[in-house]
């Protein structure tokens, strides 16, 4: 018989996050009531805000309780429905949680076609990932495609879509990242002209060379000392 596995966080994390910070339940599949959904998940997010939510006495969204779901966003099809909005079958996008089943109303789900995309898809490039870097890109930098764009976090989520959005437009794409593998991986995998690698020393001048042009986009994703340069 299917039942609900669900991940619980169990203890506020301080320092680093490890197995002891959850705990694996197996539960009984929730029944839908009126208004609701029933929803087996396919795919869960893994996201940086989280681990503020796992964080105590630190105020940022809705912090996690003890014995809370582990919070994050997920993507599934829907097993049961009592909304004339969703049937059977149905792929709904939400805060769902890291559980196999989760019942929910349906205002806080989003009924999803997938398009022929990927059902993971719409928790990265067309997820909240890829709108970040949409907007930030066109809407709040309008790059054009003369532009030098560095991105910060270069590997991350969202700054693996900008720099693929950038290079759409024509643009000259240099990112910062942490460490040789990363800054490699940025080159012949993400696409990047070039990438910095923020720990080494001289990081203030390996970037002025690689903006010989100076900088037309400041794409931040970290802030602080990067931001200072």
């Amino acid at each position: 018989m299917a039942n609900n596995l669900c991940v619980r966080f169990v203890k506020a994390a301080v320092g680093a996050i490890d197995a002891s910070h959850f705990a694996v339940t197996t539960e009984a599949i929730p029944s839908a009531e009126m208004g609701d959904i029933v929803v087996q998940n396919a795919f869960v997010s893994l996201d940086p805000y989280q681990r503020r939510q796992m964080m105590p006495n630190v105020a940022y969204a809705n912090p996690l309780n003890l014995g809370d779901v582990m919070v994050g966003r997920a993507i599934g099809q829907v097993v049961e429905s009592k909304h004339a909005d969703f049937k059977v079958g149905d792929w709904a996008l939400g805060h769902f949680g890291w559980q196999r089943y989760t019942k929910i109303k349906v205002s806080g789900a989003e009924k999803i076609n997938l398009d022929g995309f990927s059902a993971s898809t719409y928790l990265g490039a067309l997820g909240s990932p890829g709108v970040t870097a949409w907007v930030g890109l066109h809407a709040i930098a309008k790059a054009v495609p003369t532009d030098t764009v560095v991105i910060s976090a270069a590997t991350g989520a969202v700054g693996s879509v900008a720099a693929a959005l950038a290079r759409s437009i024509g643009c000259r794409v240099v990112g910062i990242a942490g460490g040789p593998a990363k800054c490699q991986h940025a080159v012949e995998k993400l696409g990047y002209s070039v990438c910095v690698d923020y720990r080494d020393p001289n990081f203030k001048q390996l970037l002025a060379q690689a903006t010989p042009q100076g900088i037309d986009v400041d794409f931040e994703n970290v802030g602080g000392a990067i931001f200072d340069c």
